[in-house]
């Protein structure tokens, strides 16, 4: 198992995949409490204070990027041997372009800052997303009159957003089957998370206006619940407020 964005607090579930035999590898960048998963091949996260690694403020996705990385050089020089040393380099970056959009879609997605390497990987990817190998988010882009290559507001307010409520409304599974599905598939699983989102953004609304009708507005910390608040709108709502 290779975690994403999880894992460096996670000793018990660990531990237990390592009683039924399961090797796992973290690969995360949240903060790093004292006591770290032992029973690992490795956890993999810029923030460890034993870290050399010379940028911090990755994703989750770009840390996992960052194995892929390592991962394509290994492979390259095993399995490629004969190529000359600016051939492996060419094709460690062949590699690499199949899944840098995903690598930008996890950094803007999550709000990271777009500098330094963050930065590279948002543009790289940005540039790669008109050809990606994900059918629907190539289907998704096709078509648009501005332009995608810079443009990461493109990922932050419109693909994060509809990724984002298939979790908050349904199910995350529907926007990775999305993202991972056939050409023929692509266009009607985007019905699903497009109705989805639109259900998203009404619910938001009517919540948020309800609050502001039962909460008193003068006060400096606003208290508000109701039953049918799903788990996933709480901090929009919050948000709003």
């Amino acid at each position: 198992v290779i975690t994403v964005d999880c894992g460096t607090r996670d000793i018990e579930p660990i531990r237990y995949a390592k009683s039924l035999g399961i090797d796992v590898i973290v690969t995360d960048h949240h903060a790093v409490p004292e006591i770290i998963p032992e029973e690992v091949i490795g956890v993999l996260n810029p923030k460890r204070k034993d870290s050399t690694y010379p940028f911090s403020n990755l994703a989750g996705a770009g840390v996992a990027f960052v194995l892929l990385h390592a991962l394509a050089i290994r492979i390259v020089e095993r399995e490629y041997s004969t190529l000359s040393p600016s051939e492996q380099i060419e094709k460690v970056h062949e590699i690499l372009s199949r899944y840098v959009d995903l690598a930008s879609l996890g950094t803007v997605a999550d709000c990271m800052p777009l500098v330094g390497e963050n930065r590279i990987i948002t543009t790289l990817g940005l540039r790669a997303m008109a050809t990606s190998s994900s059918n629907g988010l190539r289907k998704f882009l096709e078509g648009r009159e501005d332009s995608i290559e810079g443009n990461a507001d493109i990922i932050g307010f419109q693909i994060g957003p509809r990724i984002n409520a298939a979790g908050r409304m349904d199910s995350p599974l529907k926007a990775l089957h999305w993202l991972l599905a056939s050409e023929e598939r692509a266009d009607s699983l985007l019905e699903e998370i497009e109705y989805l989102n639109t259900e998203r953004q009404e619910s938001v609304k009517q919540f948020t206006q309800m609050a502001l009708e039962s909460v008193d507005a003068t006060k400096s910390i606003l208290f508000y619940t109701h039953e049918e608040l799903q788990h996933g709108l709480i901090g929009l709502v919050a948000g709003k407020l």
